[in-house]
């Protein structure tokens, strides 16, 4: 798009204006990568260990709510369907094939191709080659989030016997970004490579599996989640989608958050057994994180209509992207900058696209956003948390809320800094924790939770026997830091406004205005 797209702003918080620019058109092709190899010693457990796992979590699952595309794991159609039986065909091949990589041109944009497709690139093609069927795997798997429902990720909280910590049981639903779409491009490329080859086409499917099983160990085995406390509970007819659970502890379910919430994430392998036994196990990779451009997956273009950001983070757009394919021709993709244009949660781009030329939405397969996301954001990741807690099973759980006044204005300051005491953090020891966070502006609402509060401890609750106890902390805009004094505050009410008085009050004495 040469002209830069005009940002509305959105309430209180506008997104930058972008310089004017001229770029011209380019135009990239790449190969697909992504997927790596695989040993047939998968760590994964399978379905059959799991089953006590799969029933424990099916409450948190539902949660997830419910999808045309998924099917429980006892009725998913495993090996080959008539069609391809009717065909001669016997199952994948040992030896891959990559279609994507031909004909490859090169240019100056770092573009991933495995963004376009969602495709490994190792194709397999069936044992019976006159059968003319292949074989496709997704090229790695994701969190699934949706502008509507936000993330598929939920959580449920049960209390247990007296005297014993509560689990948590976590629900996912990860997601390939495989389609429709997706297949039947990626059918035309191999469709052409098969011609150029002589080989029989017929057919491009997902790869006919006999089981799937899905493994957390190289993450969630740091806290202590072994495999065969991860069930798969269903899967999309196109490997697009799976639902996966785990159970884990209430502390080990914040660790989890935490790693979600910065650049390491949650990650694991799905692991496929494939269908005729002449291919070993594939794995594919899961990588889980809460503010990642593959979560949020590639925003669609169209021309003529603007586009939101309905994210809960800061999104830079980099470029626009066009892929077009014609049968017998190598995949093109058609890029224009856009400026490294930075947009605000809830912002709207309007588009001068003069230069993109209008030919071209009659021959291009898919118009997307190339973008960056801020994770630097601690409200974002405060409202992205709140917005993740799903309940508890015996104990209901709730929020503190934290209001700020013009503590920030009145004291000069960068910052403020709420530590937070409570027995209510744990759902069934009682035992005390302290839980942080950070007040970053006036006039808002900060959220520090869950509090597991049964109705008579909220019923009891008083200055003598409050909720919880707060105190503060800050930064100066001239890198002074005041410390909060060693008493702290009671509240046996969960929403605290924070002015001068809460200030003087943890503070002490304020230094002059």
């Amino acid at each position: 798009v040469s002209a830069p797209p005009t940002a509305a702003p959105p309430p209180a918080t506008p997104p930058a204006t972008p310089p004017a620019s001229g770029t011209t058109s380019r135009i990239a092709a790449r190969s697909i990568t992504g997927m790596r190899a695989v040993t047939s010693g998968a760590t994964a457990a399978p379905q059959s260990t799991t089953t006590a796992v799969a029933a424990r979590t099916q409450a948190a699952v539902a949660g997830l709510g419910k999808s045309s595309a998924i099917r429980k794991y006892d009725r998913f159609q495993f090996g080959l369907g008539q069609p391809e039986i009717d065909k001669g065909a016997k199952g994948p091949g040992a030896s891959a094939i990559r279609p994507f990589s031909e004909g490859v041109k090169t240019e100056d944009i770092n573009l991933d191709l495995s963004r376009i497709l969602n495709v490994s690139p190792d194709v397999y093609q069936d044992r019976t080659a006159a059968s003319g069927v292949f074989y496709y795997l997704p090229n790695s798997y994701h969190l699934r989030w949706a502008p509507e429902a936000g993330y598929d990720l939920k959580q449920l909280y049960s209390s247990a016997a007296q005297g014993q910590a509560g689990e948590v049981m976590m629900a996912a639903r990860l997601d390939a970004s495989v389609g429709p779409r997706e297949e039947r491009v990626a059918a035309g490329i191999v469709r052409d490579y098969a011609q150029r080859h002589g080989l029989v086409f017929t057919e491009l499917r997902p790869l006919a599996i006999d089981s799937v099983a899905v493994s957390f160990a190289s993450s969630l085995g740091i806290y202590e989640i072994p495999a065969d406390k991860v069930a798969v509970h269903g899967l999309s007819d196109v490997l697009g989608q799976l639902d996966v659970a785990w159970v884990t502890s209430e502390r080990t379910r914040d660790f989890i958050l935490e790693a979600l919430l910065q650049d390491i994430g949650v990650s694991g392998s799905v692991t496929f057994q494939p269908t005729g036994g002449a291919l070993g196990p594939r794995q594919v990779d899961v990588r889980m994180l809460l503010a990642d451009d593959q979560t949020f997956g590639a925003f669609e273009w169209r021309r003529g209509e603007p586009w939101r950001n309905q994210t809960a983070y800061p999104i830079t757009l980099r470029y626009l992207h066009a892929l077009r394919h014609h049968p017998g021709s190598p995949a093109v993709v058609h890029s224009w900058s856009l400026g490294e244009t930075r947009i605000a949660p809830g912002g709207v781009v309007n588009w001068n696209a003069a230069r993109v030329p209008a030919w071209l939405d009659g021959e291009v397969q898919r118009f997307w956003l190339d973008y960056t996301v801020d994770r630097n954001c601690k409200p974002c990741d405060q409202q992205v948390v709140s917005a993740l807690t799903g309940g508890v099973t015996r104990n209901g759980s709730t929020q503190i809320t934290f209001h700020t006044l013009t503590p920030l204005a009145d004291l000069a300051a960068h910052e403020l800094s709420v530590e937070v005491r409570s027995r209510f953090f744990d759902p069934e020891a009682r035992a005390e924790r302290v839980r942080t966070t950070i007040l970053t502006r006036d006039g808002a609402e900060f959220t520090v939770g869950p509090l597991f509060i049964e109705e008579r401890d909220a019923s009891a609750a008083s200055d003598s026997q409050p909720l919880f106890y707060y105190r503060l902390s800050a930064v100066l805009k001239d890198g002074q830091s005041l410390k909060g004094a060693q008493e702290w505050i009671p509240s046996a009410g969960l929403r605290v406004p924070i002015g001068l008085h809460q200030l003087e009050a943890s503070l002490g004495s304020l230094p002059a205005r």
